[in-house]
């Protein structure tokens, strides 16, 4: 086992967005226990991208696939066939937060002062969409007399 230490920053534990990950987990939520097995694993691993690994079989709410890709385009949900029944179980992709640095790009969703924004060519205008394609956090890193 290897434990690495870091100092914090704004950017521990977040990638550059021009990183492109070879590999991502995904978890599949809800699968019905019957259909918990290497094969629908395998499957599953394979729509999504292309099957790796599957970890441990441990916990109940969801199974856990290692998949090839950055897991920009994993579906969210799936639905798998199974002796005449269809079940649609959600997949969820554990990607690490992006940043890149500079100025917002133009549609980008940025959070400011705890209003979403919309930036569109210059102006301003308030977004509160629960779906965000992207968000951009403020450079600002308040002091930590603000934080505590």
């Amino acid at each position: 086992m290897h434990i690495r230490f870091q100092w914090w920053s704004p950017t521990v534990g977040a990638i550059e967005v021009k990183a492109k990950p070879n590999s991502t987990w995904i978890r599949i939520v809800g699968l019905p226990l019957h259909l918990w097995s290497q094969k629908s694993y395998k499957a599953i691993g394979d729509f999504c991208g292309g099957w790796i690994e599957t970890q441990l079989r441990n916990h109940l709410k969801w199974a856990r696939i290692k998949i090839l890709g950055d897991g920009t385009s994993i579906p969210k949900e799936v639905t798998i066939e199974s002796g005449g029944f269809f079940f649609t179980t959600q997949i969820w992709a554990e990607v690490p937060v992006r940043f890149h640095v500079g100025e917002g790009e133009e549609g980008v969703q940025v959070l400011d002062q705890h209003i979403l924004r919309e930036n569109t060519k210059g102006k301003e205008t308030a977004h509160n969409s629960p779906s965000l394609k992207k968000l951009v956090l403020p450079a600002r890193v308040p002091p930590r007399e603000e934080l505590f």
